[in-house]
């Protein structure tokens, strides 16, 4: 009852100077419309223009002159904040230099612990967006998500020290434990995954998918998909040639899809590129004799326009398409030869 009196007193003088003001602690503020300061030194420089602010902790909210409608709970949460609007801080030093900042909402021990003229950021987690001074549209959850996220936009880091060295770019996406962990900048990535991504340092339009895929990978436009961190992925591709690749990455130029390993399918179908080699058919088609066909197979080993067996093994396979092509051309071709003989077999039973 004797520690009381003072206590009500204190509360009342402060109501009495201003009905629209509540305050505890020593030194707390006594200005501003519809506040509430309660701590030592809370609020403690608030002009008599701030309103609808909130300030509970120790220094909380101190040097808050003019914001408007904001919202710190801990110890030195929003210490710095001088003008900025719409904040909620909740942790010990949360948003500890606000500055001008403005539309953020920081949960955690110095969580948006530098933001000054930082605009419409969450970060939720111990030290989460500590560095970030001036971005805005940022997300980051987990104890250091995007800790050392310089001035950036629209970036999305959640999971434990996920981007937690990431210092710039923008639009960046980043989910998973440590997922880009080493990167320094690059925009435009996407990040799933565990440890994805996480000596990636500067890449740019990457997309890794699983568990530690593409660990290693320092490029970018690049795909992977993948539960380790192995080099060669499961699925990989390149965005700049629109290049795919299965247990490869070697997909050599010109081609859009590399498998190394056997294929099944139920149905294969290819689109037609060139003529089809009905043209053999046509009455001006100079088809070679049988005499001139049979010194070329002697000579050569393979019928004419089909690659022979080195050939093969020096480009290292064959276009199916083509060998398609050329297998049916040498069908129909067959198929004169076959006429022509049905011909002379007929002249000779008449003779």
């Amino acid at each position: 009852m004797k520690n009381l009196f003072p206590f009500l007193l204190c509360t009342f003088v402060v109501v009495g100077l201003s009905a629209q003001v509540t305050t505890f602690g020593t030194n707390a503020g006594t200005l501003g419309v519809a506040a509430s300061y309660y701590g030592q030194e809370a609020g403690q420089n608030a002009s008599a223009s701030a309103k609808n602010n909130t300030y509970v902790g120790h220094q909380a909210g101190r040097y808050d002159v003019a914001g408007d409608n904001n919202s710190f709970f801990g110890t030195q949460a929003g210490y710095k904040q001088e003008s900025g609007s719409n904040n909620t801080y909740i942790g010990v030093q949360s948003g500890y230099v606000g500055g001008g900042s403005a539309n953020n909402t920081c949960v955690g021990v110095q969580s948006g612990n530098n933001m000054e003229l930082a605009k419409g950021n969450v970060f939720v987690g111990v030290r989460a967006g500590f560095t970030t001074s001036s971005g805005g549209a940022n997300v980051a959850l987990g104890y250091g998500a995007a800790q050392n996220m310089g001035n950036e936009n629209g970036n999305t880091m959640i999971g434990h020290q996920s981007g937690y060295s990431f210092v710039e770019g923008t639009d960046n996406t980043m989910l998973g434990k440590r997922a880009g962990y080493v990167k320094t900048g690059g925009s435009y990535n996407v990040f799933l995954g565990a440890e994805a991504g996480t000596k990636n340092v500067g890449g740019t339009g990457n997309i890794f998918l699983g568990y530690r895929a593409g660990f290693y990978e320092t490029g970018s436009n690049q795909l992977y998909i993948e539960n380790s961190d192995k080099e060669v992925p499961l699925i990989y591709g390149d965005f700049r040639g629109d290049r795919v690749g299965i247990n490869t990455k070697n997909v050599p130029f010109g081609y859009t899809l590399a498998v190394d390993g056997k294929v099944m399918a139920e149905e294969v179908r290819g689109q037609l590129s060139e003529n089809w080699p009905d043209y053999v058919f046509d009455p001006d088609y100079e088809l070679m004799s049988i005499t001139e066909l049979k010194q070329y197979v002697a000579q050569h080993r393979h019928l004419p326009e089909i690659p022979s067996a080195q050939e093969l093994a020096d480009t290292g396979g064959v276009d199916l398409g083509d060998m398609n092509h050329l297998l049916l051309k040498k069908v129909e071709e067959l198929s004169l030869y076959i006429i022509q003989l049905q011909e002379e077999i007929e002249i000779l039973k008449q003779q």
